[in-house]
């Protein structure tokens, strides 16, 4: 079978584009996988510029034509679906535009179908780790962004996200060691420089104890 186009951000989460088992309409077809892919690529160049993978810093898209792109783009991506159901870098890549439009709800939601298609993708762990924080869920977004420090043992930047989610959760040790290995990992690492001064202030004391509702003010 004729494997589809490879989506633009798929470098970024060493994921390939091939469709799933179940298709809802005759993927054996010419057609229909060329109007897949036209589908797919056009969802992709809606995305472009207007989402950033790993980086979302809580604000909604802003402007007319950003919104309209990032709306086009779900509307593609449901035309995908609706060929191949089970298409997860769709989905992902629908639960990215809904992210960007702050519809953390939804999202989510993806977001955790994505897992149970791709149980072993640790970028998707870290990415349904941040949408938990957003939906205020933190128990939720602690086994994630666990999950994903398993898939990927050994990675500074998931260690980092991990060790904010302890903190955040109250659980300051294992936090402090959390940080300390990534820093051992990537010592010039300023992200997790600056979330171990986090951690040491809040156990110190000194500084307030970052909370789902604050994390991203």
């Amino acid at each position: 079978m004729k494997q589809f186009v490879l989506a633009m951000f798929a470098c970024l989460l060493g994921i390939s584009s091939s469709y799933g088992n179940a298709a809802s309409v005759d993927m054996s077809k010419q057609e229909n996988i060329e109007l897949f892919n036209q589908h797919y690529r056009a969802g992709n160049a809606y995305l472009k510029g207007n989402i950033t993978l790993g980086n979302y810093d809580g604000r909604p898209a802003q402007g007319e034509a950003k919104v309209a792109s990032l709306r086009n783009a779900i509307r593609e991506f449901n035309k995908c679906l609706e060929m191949v159901p089970d298409h997860w870098q769709s989905i992902l890549f629908k639960s990215l535009a809904h992210q960007a439009l702050g519809e953390h709800a939804v999202s989510l939601d993806l977001m955790e179908q994505v897992i149970r298609l791709q149980p072993k993708n640790s970028v998707i762990y870290k990415e349904a780790s941040l949408e938990a924080i957003h939906n205020h869920d933190i128990e939720k977004a602690l086994r994630y962004s666990r999950r994903a420090t398993e898939l990927k043992d050994g990675d500074p930047e998931l260690l980092g996200n991990h060790a904010m989610n302890l903190l955040i959760a109250g659980q300051d040790n294992e936090a402090l060691n959390t940080i300390k290995r990534a820093l051992q990992i990537a010592p010039d690492d300023r992200v997790n420089m600056n979330v171990k001064k986090l951690i040491e202030g809040v156990i110190s004391g000194q500084r307030a104890r970052p909370t789902v509702e604050t994390v991203f003010k």
